[in-house]
């Protein structure tokens, strides 16, 4: 097909007394003007089909896109939605309408968004030709229209076209919800339900709509259940023979130009059901006139029946609209009654998935709680076996500090405390006391039988160190001597007796008293030269009288010799004093330092018995605290 056609004037697509229908030359020039399209989309086939119908050849029309033969009737009647002729915040009318947002454009007119001052609403003006207008259309719309019409509040002159005033609604069409989602049986039903509703109360008033599709269903902004039925702009009254609507959505007599009545509004709504049930147009580039349609309205029995009988091409034999709106409340409740149903299977199935997944759930909770459980017991055996490890390694150590204690305190097993003292002695006698005497005093005529007496000598025979020992351990006592103060006289006495210089009590009475497990205590103040030892210090107190003894012994030579050579001993003699003095000093600060190490040994076994009851004390609170834990 030849496009190449001359670019007509502007102004020769619009004429000042247009009939119902454009005329011929209108239409000739808007096929003309319809060459600027092609870079919007239109193919050959709209081209062909709209310029054969704007030449007056009426052929079937639905080959044309919705969208293509409303940009055509926008040229053909001069409305450009480009072309703001009334330009926003302009005031039109008495009533004082502003102007705020063009909202749209169609084949017969520009709908704005607008202001009315008096009331202050929103609302919506639609400006239209005269033709576009009918006046008794409008005032049945404005008497008492139907709840699901958009209202009309009024009509004013603007020009030489019509504005009518109608309800702002900003909730969108139903093609914006149909290009969003798809429709169930009953959401379908429950859309067309009221516009069928709608349509037939403006069927009895003798009004047809004519153009009804998904763009003129609107929404009030969150009222999305409640359709209204708009743009009521080319409705009539009467008998129609005007050609006029969306190709796809007209009805067979209405495309062939033939007369039409109410039926028509019937066949576009049976559109609309199909297209929201399936998505698609129902007979997509063409209708069948040889489509199967029920014949009797009583052989109704689903939506295909319904939809089919809509949908027939021979208006004759199709229903009315008080037929489809007599069935579609029966229809919307078996719909309704399949979809509770199918909810029904479907949360029965949700709730057996349900309790298969809770059980599986339950199966795997158990099974992470005896992991758990597992993992506790194990871990509380872990942890009993680590503090009883470790108050038996305590317990071993305390035992075995005791038992050092008692070793170093008392006789070792099966022997006497006399015997143990003597092996000790006898064990050091060879390299540090190759000359001494140690022996049991079996004299018993002088009432010391059963000490000890050392002595020692020098290498000329000279007496270096005597010492009474008496060993007391609990066999030693009775009822009138218990404590370690109750054998000071006795001792005292042998020690007169065998004429020795020192008296030493070796004893393990009074085990908890502090004085005496200090080591070495000295008791000089009771009884002359007198000290009382634990078993351990036996040998270190032999050992530190007879390093005294042999320094007293060596200043005694030295004097000796003096006196020998007949020399002046007068300085010697305050010399010797100084030394005696500073040996006693040097003495007491030994048997101090002595003194000292004992009593931390002691109070080292003392912590480390206090640990042992501790560690005893806080495993029993643990047992415990794992009873209590669930």
């Amino acid at each position: 097909m030849d496009r190449n056609h001359t670019q007509p004037d502007p102004d020769r697509g619009r004429t000042a007394n247009a009939a119902p229908y454009l005329s011929d030359k209108a239409l000739q020039a808007a096929a003309l003007r319809l060459q600027c399209l092609f870079d919007q989309g239109l193919d050959d086939g709209e081209w062909s089909c709209l310029r054969d119908f704007a030449l007056s050849r009426h052929d079937s029309l639905h080959d044309v896109r919705p969208e293509a033969w409303d940009a055509f009737l926008v040229r053909a009647s001069g409305f450009e939605s480009g072309e703001h002729w009334c330009p926003p915040g302009r005031i039109v009318s008495t009533a004082e309408y502003r102007l705020i947002d063009l909202l749209g454009a169609g084949g017969y007119g520009q709908v704005w968004k607008a202001h009315e001052v008096q009331l202050d609403r929103a609302v919506a003006i639609k400006f239209v030709e005269e033709w576009a207008s009918d006046e008794a259309a409008m005032q049945a719309q404005q008497g008492q229209p139907h709840r699901n019409v958009c209202p009309i509040y009024t009509k004013f002159q603007y020009g030489s076209r019509t504005a009518i005033v109608m309800q702002l609604l900003s909730g969108g069409t139903l093609r914006q919800r149909m290009d969003a989602e798809d429709f169930s049986d009953v959401s379908a039903l429950e859309i067309v339900k009221p516009i069928a509703s709608a349509l037939l109360a403006a069927h009895r008033q003798g009004l047809r709509h004519l153009d009804v599709k998904p763009e003129n269903v609107l929404y009030q902004v969150g009222q999305l259940d409640f359709p209204y039925l708009c743009d009521f702009g080319i409705s009539r009254l009467g008998d129609g023979a005007v050609r006029c609507g969306t190709p796809p959505y007209m009805a067979p007599e209405v495309l062939e130009g033939r007369s039409y009545d109410d039926k028509a509004d019937v066949w576009s709504l049976g559109v609309l059901l199909h297209e929201l049930l399936t998505g698609t147009l129902p007979f997509g580039s063409s209708w069948r006139p040889d489509m199967a349609c029920p014949s009797d309205p009583s052989a109704i029995t689903d939506l295909n029946d319904l939809c089919r009988s809509m949908l027939n091409p021979h208006a004759e034999s199709r229903i009315d609209m008080a037929t489809v709106v007599r069935w579609i409340e029966p229809l919307h409740e078996d719909a309704e009654a399949r979809r509770l149903k199918e909810d029904m299977a479907r949360i029965q199935e949700e709730r057996e998935s349900a309790i298969a997944e809770s059980e599986r759930k339950e199966v795997d909770f158990q099974a992470q709680l005896d992991r758990v459980v597992l993992e506790q017991d194990l871990a509380k055996a872990a942890l009993k076996d680590k503090y009883e490890t470790q108050i038996k390694d305590r317990d071993d150590a305390i035992d075995r500090l005791k038992d050092m204690k008692v070793r170093l305190s008392t006789k070792l097993i099966g022997e006497t405390l006399e015997q143990h003292c003597e092996a000790a002695f006898n064990m050091i006698r060879a390299t540090m006391f190759p000359r001494a005497y140690f022996e049991a005093f079996l004299d018993d005529s002088k009432g010391c039988k059963g000490d000890y007496i050392f002595r020692d000598e020098d290498e000329a025979g000279e007496k270096i160190v005597s010492v009474m020992f008496a060993m007391k351990s609990d066999s030693d006592t009775n009822a009138t001597k218990k404590g370690n103060e109750d054998f000071f006289e006795a001792l005292d006495k042998s020690r007169t007796v065998t004429g020795c210089e020192y008296a030493v009590l070796v004893s393990v009475l009074e085990s908890d008293s502090e004085l005496y497990n200090s080591g070495i205590v000295d008791v000089s103040h009771r009884y002359q030269k007198m000290y009382v030892v634990r078993p351990q210090f036996f040998i270190p107190m032999i050992t530190v009288l007879r390093n005294a003894a042999l320094k007293s012994l060596q200043y005694k030579s030295e004097l000796a010799r003096v006196k020998a050579q007949d020399i002046d001993i007068t300085n010697f003699e305050a010399d010797l004093d100084t030394f005696k003095a500073a040996f006693a000093r040097n003495y007491e600060i030994a048997s101090h330092r002595f003194k000292t190490a004992v009593d931390e040994v002691g109070k080292t076994a003392e912590h480390l018995a206090k640990f042992g009851h501790f560690m005893q004390h806080a495993f029993h609170r643990l047992d415990r605290i794992l009873a209590a834990d669930p």
